[in-house]
């Protein structure tokens, strides 16, 4: 049987008003249904140029990830992540944590 590896995030975005967040989470790796659902939960559809915070809040097989701010990464660049970590083997998943 094949360990899948699996990635937490939390997503926070501001609201429109500057008076509050909306926040939500997305198990990765996901399918486009699922981060278009979250997308919408986090109230990022037809908003541009809004403040959006991407947090890892759990990753077994790479703790120095979790607590970890992403900036950058889209979350279908980081879904792509999560799904090659799935075709990694246990060695290679615990190179990757130590080089961590």
């Amino acid at each position: 049987m094949i360990q899948e590896h699996r990635i937490m995030l939390e997503i926070t975005t501001e609201k429109p008003t500057n008076d509050g967040y909306y926040y939500t989470s997305l198990l990765l790796p996901a399918k486009e249904t699922e981060i278009q659902d979250a997308k919408q939960r986090a109230r990022l559809i037809g908003r541009d140029n809004c403040y959006i915070d991407i947090a890892v809040t759990d990753c077994s097989d790479i703790p120095a990830l979790v607590d970890t701010r992403l900036d950058c990464p889209t979350l279908e660049e980081l879904s792509f992540f999560a799904q090659r970590l799935n075709k990694l083997s246990d060695s290679e998943i615990i190179a990757l944590a130590a080089i961590l």
